[in-house]
């Protein structure tokens, strides 16, 4: 049994995911900036994504953002670190 890798830099939905967040900081925003939390929601999204990859980015970036209300949290959340496995430590 072989070890699956999550898609990795070469991956065309990592590339598109990234491309919404970069059109999406690219417009300026008319109000000052209201967010709760360091880094900011797109700063979080773009770097779990670039961590973590386009799957497991994009649920830890919805999680952030579903916190994200009057009676959620504040202060720092940074992205979890990537956690490596060796091939050894494959499960059979």
């Amino acid at each position: 049994m072989k070890c699956f890798k999550i898609a990795g830099d070469n991956s065309p939905i990592k590339k598109i995911l990234v491309g919404f967040i970069k059109f999406y900081r690219f417009f300026p925003r008319s109000r000052t900036p209201v967010c709760r939390f360091i880094p900011t929601c797109s700063e979080y999204a773009y770097d779990s994504i670039n961590i973590h990859g386009s799957l497991k980015g994009s649920v830890l970036s919805l999680r952030r953002i579903g916190r994200c209300h009057p009676w959620g949290g504040k202060g720092f959340d940074p992205v979890p670190a990537r956690v490596t496995r060796t091939e050894n430590s494959c499960l059979m």
